[in-house]
């Protein structure tokens, strides 16, 4: 039983990996972290609305935002956290943003982008 669980737990933990050539673009404008740890601080503050907490994180260079229209390249998936990481074309910047705020899977499943690595 207790392998089963640690199984069951590495799969949990698993991410996906895209190749970084799929130049896609942002449909809406988002917030997003630097560091994926952080995601769940800042949604935190936005559920509360707590615009003081959101003012310090971006104060502290821990949040960005992303606009509708820009070009970016995917290059993780966090296909249990809802979230990607995209960098912007013609900069090594990159940013955790939502999934649904990427045109890429708008078109096509979330296995067509990605592979497995652990």
């Amino acid at each position: 039983m207790q392998k089963l669980i640690l199984t069951l737990t590495a799969l949990v933990g698993l991410t996906m990996t895209s190749f970084a050539s799929n130049l896609e673009r942002i449909k809406e404008d988002a917030f997003g972290v630097y560091n994926k740890s952080d995601f769940h601080e800042l949604m935190q503050d936005l559920t509360n609305n707590d615009l003081e907490a959101i003012k310090a994180m971006v104060l502290q260079g821990k949040v960005g935002a992303v606009e509708a229209g820009n070009s970016v390249y995917l290059m993780h998936v966090n296909v249990f956290g809802g979230l990607v990481q995209v960098r912007f074309k013609g900069t090594s910047e990159s940013l955790w943003i939502p999934r649904e705020a990427s045109e890429a899977f708008d078109a096509q499943p979330i296995w067509h982008h990605c592979f497995w690595f652990g």
